[in-house]
């Protein structure tokens, strides 16, 4: 049982890699709120975020936070474009 690595993990108790698809997640709504209301599709967002600025911002890292914030109501897909809902819009207003 001790030979077993232990996850790093933040005073708060999350695992680094969850905070960095936290901070993922965050640069692809912040960054299609600031687009609004252009829109982007999957492919155009991926390209505009994987360049290494962001750590964990692989295409794969990005396409996953665009599916995980679909899923709770952040993101809706508009044809093949991907967009920001009111309520991301609102949230981002008053964050930032």
């Amino acid at each position: 049982m001790h030979d077993q690595p232990i996850p790093a993990q933040q005073p708060d108790g999350r695992s680094v890699a969850a905070r960095d698809d936290d901070a993922v997640e965050l640069a692809v709504i912040v960054h299609l709120v600031h687009m609004h209301p252009t829109q982007l599709t999957v492919e155009e967002t991926v390209r505009e975020l994987a360049d290494g600025s962001i750590l964990g911002a692989d295409p794969d890292g990005v396409q996953e936070a665009i599916r995980s914030l679909t899923r709770v109501g952040l993101l809706r897909t508009h044809g093949a474009c991907v967009v920001p809902t009111r309520p991301a819009l609102r949230l981002v207003a008053l964050w930032f």
